[in-house]
């Protein structure tokens, strides 16, 4: 999506990432509308970080993760 691809560009590349023309008609989806389900979003979890065995694991996020697709499956049922 161009939002990806214009922030991966600017941040990393100093802009010189460009997308293909029809790039935004193939990958736009109606849900984009909404500022949480854009193709971009960035959330301040303010969870903590566990060790469990060999993994590091931080339920606040996940939680954050299961709340935002159960909003986004609610708004658009057919998804």
């Amino acid at each position: 999506h161009p939002a990806i691809c214009g922030f991966i560009s600017r941040q990393f590349y100093g802009g010189r990432v460009k997308d293909d023309p029809g790039v935004a008609a193939r990958t736009t989806a109606p849900w984009h509308r909404a500022p949480c389900f854009g193709p971009l979003a960035f959330f301040d979890v303010r969870g903590k970080e566990a060790q469990e065995g060999s993994s590091l694991v931080n339920r606040v996020e996940a939680e954050m993760v299961v709340c935002l697709y159960r909003e986004l499956t609610a708004a658009h049922r057919h998804l």
